[in-house]
């Protein structure tokens, strides 16, 4: 499927609060609405602002989604993976 597969391995510091999200191209490659970078980013940091737990922020994600375009009329599937620091590292 892929000729080639560029692996840089990277090593982050994360801190209580931190939050990752892993997402598929469905979520942001939409026919004449696609997020660009910038504007994935305002997204994902406004969904993280009112939110408490990972759980919390997939629902905002989820929703400022479907405001962009309803999921009945996507022709990709959205997969959406939300992890949030709970404490300090051990």
């Amino acid at each position: 499927m892929l000729d080639t597969l560029g692996i840089a391995p990277t090593t982050e510091a994360l801190h209580d609060g931190n939050v990752l999200v892993f997402y598929t191209d469905g979520a942001t490659g939409v026919p004449r609405h696609s997020l660009d970078q910038r504007q994935w980013t305002d997204l994902v940091a406004t969904a993280c602002r009112p939110a408490g737990t990972a759980e919390a922020i997939a629902d905002n994600i989820r929703d400022s989604l479907e405001e962009v375009v309803p999921f009945a009329q996507r022709n990709d599937d959205v997969a959406l993976l939300v992890l949030k620091v709970m404490g300090d590292p051990i």
